[in-house]
């Protein structure tokens, strides 16, 4: 029998308002920038037409005063508005291709953006949670940043702001259209991120990204800038792979959570933190070797955890349909379902005859023939000797197992940007390398180098600083988890292991020299140093 629509519900806001699909990190981007733009109101109704890529050629021919000679070539102007300025769907497909958005280069391209081809599926709402709760000051420091170009009044360009040519031109284009204002009426809910420390954490990155903003091209930055939270939205997931199966079990977090020393501590960030997450990264090229099975090995560790969370997801989502229904019958009050720990508290709910017959009903209409035949894996897991809440979560995880897999997986690929430069995650094509590996792209490497690099004072100064290849190694493991040279506490090392790791040191380093922060000069740890690309030296935060 076909699961009911009940059933199929997953979608809980109290966990993460993400739902597990693949995702492009430009548009998600992309949709972060109204939000950020008016934070906890939403846009009016927004535009009705389709954007194409012949509007935005030909917003170039409505405007000759700034785009001087540009009518006479329009098939130039609307090959390169095509290739270097969109997020294209099925890019390359004349009949199918679509514009999504622009590339996020300023605050206000989102008015271009086409929403049913420019989807985020709440990984731009995760952002701003962490975000808002984590980091609002430099939440807000961002906003200003995109928004500079622009009068605050008109969101026309000002005039004045020196911008490089790409910015411009879309402001340009940007210039023709209406300014627009939230809707005042209403009010966003803003999830409570279940890890306020990794907004913390990645309020903190981007702080020290901003830092270079006089010096780092404007498109340069903003990659930077998309890199790490791609890079932190895979991480706050693998934390919540522990975090939400200890509420649904405990219906509380660890003691440890309540005074978190993420945003305080200056090193090691994630030593105490008990939903710390361990990724062994693979720095090489060649998926045979050593390095890259204990890569392997660790996502596939991940990976079983996933069953793990999806029953406590799935249990918690029930218990907040069974609170909600409760509410509707006005027997519970209305804050009683505002944290996670308050609904998977209601496993103990007083009337606990109340808890068996929804969940029993719930059984009862999912094993419902109508003259079909019986699913006897559901009747098995019925005589399994299992209460009626664990019995159903059961079934629902038999019947449901497959999806959820798959647009995890989805996601995963997505945040960690498997395959690409930026990303930390690859994937072999053929049947023997046909495995997800933790494997750190030179794109995020020279990302990271960029952050490790800036040192914070006292009085708000930042400044750019020398740092020991081993120092880097080591701060990678303290701030992500991230392990280059060592293996996890509590994995004993073989000699072939810790060969491998040998090894992994020295794809490191040859990465290093590839992307330019690292020269090879001594043996000596005291000589092997990271030199920073841009010299920033003690830079007031205006």
């Amino acid at each position: 029998m076909p699961l009911s629509k009940v059933d199929k519900e997953y979608g809980l806001d109290l966990i993460t308002p993400i739902d597990a699909k693949l995702v492009e990190i430009d548009r998600v981007f992309t949709n972060l920038l109204p939000i950020l733009k008016h934070e906890e109101t939403p846009l009016a109704r927004g535009r009705a037409d389709l954007v194409t890529i012949d509007a935005l050629a030909a917003a170039t021919r409505n405007d000759k005063l700034h785009f001087e000679g540009f009518s006479d070539y329009p098939n130039i102007v609307a090959r390169w508005i095509e290739s270097d300025f969109l997020s294209l769907v099925k890019r390359g497909d004349p009949d199918k291709q679509k514009v999504a958005a622009p590339l996020p280069m300023h605050l206000n391209t989102y008015k271009l953006r086409n929403p049913q081809y420019c989807k985020d599926y709440g990984v731009a709402m995760q952002i701003f949670s962490l975000l808002y709760y984590g980091a609002p000051d430099i939440m807000r420091r961002l906003r200003d940043y995109l928004l500079r170009g622009a009068d605050y009044e008109s969101d026309k360009y000002d005039e004045r702001t020196p911008l490089d040519i790409e910015t411009l031109l879309m402001m340009r284009i940007l210039d023709q259209q209406r300014a627009d204002r939230p809707d005042r009426r209403k009010q966003i809910s803003i999830p409570v991120p279940l890890c306020r420390g990794q907004g913390q954490l990645l309020g903190d990155d981007i702080d020290r990204l901003l830092a270079y903003e006089k010096d780092v091209p404007r498109l340069v930055l903003i990659g930077y800038i998309k890199n790490i939270m791609a890079l932190h939205v895979g991480i706050y997931m693998l934390r919540l792979f522990h975090i939400v199966p200890d509420i649904a079990k405990n219906a509380k977090r660890s003691s440890v959570c309540e005074n978190c020393h993420v945003g305080t501590s200056k090193h090691r960030l994630l030593e105490e933190c008990p939903y710390a997450v361990e990724i062994i990264t693979d720095m090489g090229e060649d998926y045979r070797t050593p390095m890259a099975e204990l890569a392997r090995q660790q996502f596939e560790t991940h990976w079983e955890q996933l069953n793990t969370y999806i029953r406590a997801h799935l249990t918690l989502k029930k218990l907040h349909e069974f609170g909600k229904t409760l509410q509707d019958e006005e027997r519970l009050s209305e804050d009683a379902l505002e944290t996670l720990e308050q609904v998977a508290a209601l496993r103990d709910f007083e009337d606990q005859s109340e808890l068996k017959n929804f969940f029993r009903s719930r059984i009862r209409d999912l094993i419902k023939t109508d003259g079909e035949e019986r699913d006897e894996r559901l009747v098995m897991i019925q005589r399994m000797g299992l209460n009626e809440l664990e019995a159903y979560i059961e079934m629902l995880h038999l019947l449901r197992q497959r999806f959820h897999e798959k647009y995890y997986r989805d996601l995963f690929d997505s945040v960690f940007l498997k395959n690409r430069d930026n990303g930390l995650l690859r994937q072999g094509i053929g049947k023997t390398r046909n495995k997800r590996r933790y494997a750190m792209g030179s794109g995020l490497l020279e990302t990271l180098v960029q952050i490790a690099v800036i040192e914070r004072a006292p009085d708000g100064t930042f400044r750019t600083r020398h740092i020991r290849i081993d120092e880097f190694i080591d701060w990678l493991q303290h701030r992500y988890g991230i392990y280059i040279s060592r293996l996890p506490e509590g994995m004993t090392p073989s000699i072939a292991d810790l060969e491998a790791l040998r090894q992994n040191v020295i794809e490191f380093k040859r990465r290093l020299r590839d992307i330019g922060f690292y020269t090879d000069l001594s043996d000596a740890y005291i000589a092997q140093v990271i030199q920073p690309r841009y010299s920033l030296m003690m830079r007031q935060r205006v």
